[in-house]
């Protein structure tokens, strides 16, 4: 893997100031708060354990969402992340990408994009689950209708 000595300077700084920031926001105990006499709510968090995150990179390489997703599953302590991106036109993977999954603790790479990339983890449902979540930061609409599907598919909704 061949990375500008720039490029790895700017995702580690990056990578630093998204952890620091997700890492302040993790909370130390339960938020407990008495609505009414005898009414107690409560709010709390915990991490997904296995959780799966769709990296675009189809016509244009976007590590910046790699970092985005990653890091805040890594920070919320999500045991097994695993990332899916479309390969390159020589069916690679970016090194960018690459570097951020092993910066991040990614147990692997799923070699897709779009709809297949949302439905590897379905495909899984009868047998062992690949991921609990699927989590997609694309914004375009067909990608996020396609994640609600595949949430309906592994029975999460």
């Amino acid at each position: 893997m061949q990375l500008p000595e720039k490029t790895i300077r700017a995702i580690n700084t990056s990578y630093d100031n998204i952890l620091k920031f997700h890492s302040a926001q993790k909370e130390s105990a339960p938020l407990v708060v008495s609505t009414m006499p005898g009414v107690t709510c409560s709010r709390f968090s915990r991490p997904i354990e296995k959780v799966g995150l769709y990296i675009p990179g189809g016509t244009a390489v976007l590590p910046s969402t790699a970092l985005m997703l990653g890091v805040p599953a890594m920070a919320a302590g999500c045991k097994n992340i695993i990332l899916a991106s479309p390969p390159r036109s020589d069916g690679t993977i970016s090194p960018e990408i690459v570097y951020i999954a092993h910066k991040i603790g990614a147990e692997s790479i799923v070699l897709a994009g779009g709809a297949q990339a949302l439905f590897q983890p379905a495909r899984h449902a009868r047998h062992q689950r690949m991921v609990q979540q699927m989590l997609v930061a694309d914004g375009r609409a067909g990608v996020e209708l396609l994640a609600l599907i595949q949430a309906e598919a592994v029975g999460e909704r």
